[in-house]
């Protein structure tokens, strides 16, 4: 959508966009010396939301499917999941199932942060379809890095449904958790539920250490644990005993 500006504020804002590209010029020469990381700009400039997703995850042509979708009203969500259906679809070029369910879900959230944050590009550090090691079909796996912070809570869930909406279209089986997964979501669970994040650290690292002694068996483990606050618990494993 064009600015409506005065032709004031509009030689104003050309000679901004000369000037930075001018700056950008005499960076890329003088990342050619070799002397940084990278031999290029790593930050190329963006116009708008579309061009900013390009740039940042790709694929070549998305921008121009954005604007487009804009123009005739499709909200951003829309956007997200038409641009993963166009990708799995293979519209952007046939790649390999892997590629391409990492390259759906990473666009989804560039539009979803339009494409301001890292998140996309650094907060998922990879996406897999890995075997399943009890004997069932593959499935798709999702992995997270820290600066998937940067998106915010309600785009960490999205990049789930992403995924979910990416292992549907793509008709890969669904992950079937081990026992001994089941259980440590559920010690997981209880550990930050509401109940014990109310309880002070202190009060609940001394209810975990004193449960851990009581439980103890092992004269080694229960020293162990007693190293921490030994007076304290010295006499309470006495008591219990």
């Amino acid at each position: 959508m064009p600015i409506v500006c005065s032709d004031k504020q509009t030689r104003y804002f050309d000679k901004i966009e000369t000037d930075v590209l001018k700056i950008y010029e005499f960076a890329e020469e003088a990342r050619k010396i070799g002397v940084d990381p990278e031999c290029k700009v790593e930050c190329p400039p963006a116009k708008d939301m579309a061009s900013r997703v390009e740039q940042l995850v790709g694929p070549t042509g998305i921008a121009e499917k954005l604007r487009e979708w804009k123009e005739k009203g499709y909200d951003q969500d829309e956007s997200c999941f038409r641009a993963m259906d166009l990708i799995i679809e293979g519209k952007f070029g046939e790649q390999d199932n892997n590629v391409l369910a990492d390259l759906a879900i990473r666009v989804a959230l560039a539009v979803k942060t339009e494409g301001v944050v890292s998140a996309p590009l650094e907060g998922i550090s990879k996406v897999v379809i890995r075997d399943n090691k009890i004997g069932g079909k593959p499935y798709l796996s999702l992995y997270f890095a820290g600066p998937i912070r940067a998106a915010g809570g309600t785009v960490q869930a999205f990049a789930i449904l992403c995924a979910e909406y990416v292992r549907r279209k793509m008709n890969i089986a669904p992950w079937k958790a081990t026992d001994e997964e089941c259980e440590r979501f559920v010690e997981e669970v209880k550990m930050y539920s509401p109940a014990s994040q109310k309880l002070t650290v202190g009060s609940m690292v001394n209810a975990y250490v004193i449960n851990a002694i009581v439980k103890a068996n092992h004269p080694k483990m229960v020293f162990h644990f007693l190293k921490l606050k030994c007076v304290i618990f010295k006499v309470y494993l006495c008591e219990r005993i």
